[in-house]
């Protein structure tokens, strides 16, 4: 009985110490994000197979994070966090596709 009130104890005490915040700084996912986007969007329009592009695809993915000096977990991890948030998530959007429409506008300056 001791030791299943010591277990159970022991549970409760690993998942208060769950942390709450993201991985990833909200501005840095953002950022992240419109990248990921941008490679997206030039690897589709390559005259390739689609397997082709979806491994073009994951090595810019593996270039971007590393850009950011993070990986793919920390990422995955961040999504996972704000996506609980759909309000949040979309606001988060949102700032994506005005960082890429920036960046657009740059890129033809």
């Amino acid at each position: 009985m001791i030791k299943a009130i010591q277990y159970i104890l022991f549970i409760l005490l690993l998942t208060s110490c769950v942390n709450n915040k993201p991985v990833l700084e909200r501005k840095q996912f953002v950022d992240i994000l419109a990248e990921f986007f941008i490679a997206e969007a030039l690897e589709s329009k390559q005259d390739t197979s689609i397997s082709v592009q979806k491994d073009y695809f994951k090595s810019y993915q593996e270039e971007i994070l590393k850009k950011y000096h993070t990986d793919t977990a920390a990422f995955n991890s961040s999504y996972t966090f704000y996506k609980k948030d759909l309000d949040d998530m979309q606001k988060i959007y949102d700032e994506v596709i005005n960082k890429v429409s920036v960046l657009q506008v740059m890129r033809f300056k």
